[in-house]
């Protein structure tokens, strides 16, 4: 069968929404905020936000409840893709 759909990179950024030292959570209005004027305009031809839940284990080896902003994880993957 030949292949189908154009070459394609997918990027997913991953963002905790907690604050390091057990500050208030960012909200959704903060976050959807945030998505509209720093990550929207690096990818202009759209994007799709997905909630999940997860831990993190810091420099020091902890694992936190949330990611305590410490890093952004990033994974890049090639697809190919139809529309």
């Amino acid at each position: 069968m030949p292949e189908r759909g154009a070459p394609y990179v997918g990027t997913q950024p991953f963002f905790g929404t907690e604050r390091p030292g057990g500050g208030p959570a960012i909200t959704g209005q903060q976050f959807r905020a945030f998505v509209a004027k720093e990550v929207t305009p690096g990818f202009p031809d759209g994007l799709t936000v997905q909630s999940g839940r997860g831990q993190w284990r810091d420099v020091s080896g902890r694992i936190e409840k949330t990611f305590g902003q410490e890093a952004v994880a990033r994974v890049d993957e090639r697809a190919r893709v139809d529309f």
